[in-house]
């Protein structure tokens, strides 16, 4: 358990700061966060992609924790989120992957907006 935690940690800050990196060097050339962030859960979709692939099999769960809960799930959750959908998909889970897709999108937004407006209410 600790080897587990030990790697989702060291994953996990490299893909922070891959991140912060990212985000900062594009707001430096082009002004925007937005844009960048966009550009980071692009990048993560893809990166997910290759990896997945790569590790599809593969016996080290120590760099299955590493490289995709560690790494990018800080970098972006988007590509964990993708990951999942996948799997769903793969699987022909279809009414999983709906449902899935649908709470996480519409359920998503909808919190949002219902946090953002609460806590406007509140100020």
């Amino acid at each position: 358990m600790i080897q587990s935690i030990v790697c989702v940690c060291l994953g996990g800050m490299l893909g922070v700061i891959t991140r912060y990196m990212i985000v900062q060097r594009y707001v430096e050339w082009w002004g925007s966060v937005i844009n960048g962030v966009l550009i980071v859960n692009i990048l993560g979709a893809f990166l997910m992609g290759v990896v997945a692939q790569y590790l599809n099999g593969a016996d080290s769960n120590s760099i299955r924790l590493i490289c995709i809960v560690g790494f990018l799930g800080s970098f972006t959750t988007f590509s964990t989120y993708l990951f999942d959908l996948i799997q769903f998909v793969e699987d022909r889970q279809w009414m999983s992957a709906l449902g899935y897709f649908l709470i996480s999108n519409v359920g998503g937004i909808s919190v949002f907006l219902m946090g953002y407006f609460i806590a406007e209410s509140t100020r």
